[in-house]
């Protein structure tokens, strides 16, 4: 779909399923709505509605819809900041599950080169970061998230935000001056019940593990500090994080059952150490040392089926892996209580993963405990 005015007719399309989705949201009071504007069809099988719309009006009735526990919209264009906080400041503040992914503004800006990454300007003249962020579009999304104290799943993925905007989720201070201080200051959770969170950064590096989300050991030892009781992170394209800052996350989240990182891992080295961390993690999803066009080589060594084998068994078989290329990794030589372990959590992730289509479960691992 042409979304420039080029194609009248996708246009005029476009123009109906919004005033046919406003209808609907103003007629009816839901308890779940999930909304994936990437495509135009209707996915029976999950009973998600996946739509093309150009005007971000259409959702305005969710801010009277009291009843609402679980929201999930991806790819949603928006005129500005203001749209997403008047969204999740109306209602009845029950959101237990909020899923805000891909999320983007209709802001001119114009832009100009720095020496680490490209700058976005506003109108207004205040610098903005890279794909089209400002502080104060980072600041209200917060803000009014913390609105919502009981959510169990917050997903921000493909959002850019740096250290200090996820210390300022997750931390709260009792002034605003202490807000605003630096990543890691001491501060009590905001969403002491969150038990998902996803951070996925912006799919858009390069090959040389570059670009993509702006989180790094800091902001990880932000949410290892506030989420203790976390069951589940997700931190692909987030390449600027080390394998020290996964560290504190497994040491510090004693609740842990799964992770997913885009962090280079010396399988070698690392990956034994940090899978000895914790007790309880189930799954370690890792991108492995292949990029994505399959050739261009990386100072990381390839992982052989014996270093594999190592860093489950230092685990104790608790662990078992998957990467983006091999899906759920079949370790080979284990024996005894590490086979048996490893067999235990296989049974138990792939319970889990039946659970996630269900739009009355918030918290897939809920079960587990």
């Amino acid at each position: 779909v042409n979304k420039n005015g080029g194609d009248t007719v996708a246009t005029t399309r476009q123009k109906k399923v919004a005033t046919r989705l406003k209808q609907f949201l103003e007629t009816h009071n839901l308890l779940s709505l999930e909304i994936d504007n990437s495509c135009g069809r209707r996915d029976q099988t999950r009973g998600v509605l996946t739509t093309t719309i150009d005007d971000d009006d259409a959702l305005a009735p969710l801010e009277h819809n009291p009843e609402l526990r679980s929201l999930r919209v991806a790819n949603v264009r928006f005129d500005d900041v203001s749209r997403v906080t008047s969204l999740l400041s109306g209602g009845g503040k029950r959101l237990r599950v909020l899923e805000l992914d891909g999320l983007s503004f209709r802001r001119r800006r114009r832009h100009h080169k720095t020496s680490s990454a490209e700058v976005g300007v506003d109108d207004d003249g205040s610098a903005s970061r890279r794909g089209g962020w400002s502080r104060e579009e980072c600041h209200g999304l917060t803000k009014a998230i913390l609105s919502h104290a009981r959510l169990v799943k917050l997903s921000l993925d493909g959002c850019f935000l740096t250290d200090d905007d996820l210390t300022r989720l997750l931390l709260s201070s009792s002034t605003e001056e202490e807000a605003e201080g630096s990543c890691g200051a001491a501060g009590v959770s905001c969403l002491s019940e969150l038990r998902s969170l996803s951070l996925s950064g912006p799919d858009d590096g390069d090959n040389d593990g570059s670009g993509g989300g702006y989180i790094t050991d800091k902001g990880l030892e932000a949410i290892a500090s506030s989420c203790p009781r976390l069951q589940s992170l997700v931190l692909c394209h987030q390449r600027r994080a080390t394998a020290d800052g996964i560290a504190s996350v497994l040491k510090k989240c004693r609740h842990l059952r799964e992770i997913h990182v885009s962090v280079f891992i010396d399988v070698e080295k690392s990956l034994p150490r940090l899978l000895a961390v914790s007790k309880t993690l189930l799954l370690f999803y890792f991108e492995d040392d292949r990029l994505n066009d399959g050739t261009a080589a990386t100072t990381v060594v390839p992982a052989s089926n014996e270093a594999l084998t190592r860093a489950v068994v230092a685990s104790g078989g608790r662990t078992i892996l998957a990467s983006v290329w091999r899906g759920l990794i079949e370790v080979e030589g284990l024996e005894g209580v590490c086979y048996e372990e490893a067999g235990k959590s296989r049974r138990l992730v792939e319970e889990t993963r039946r659970k996630l289509g269900d739009p009355t479960v918030y918290n897939e691992w809920e079960w587990l405990f």
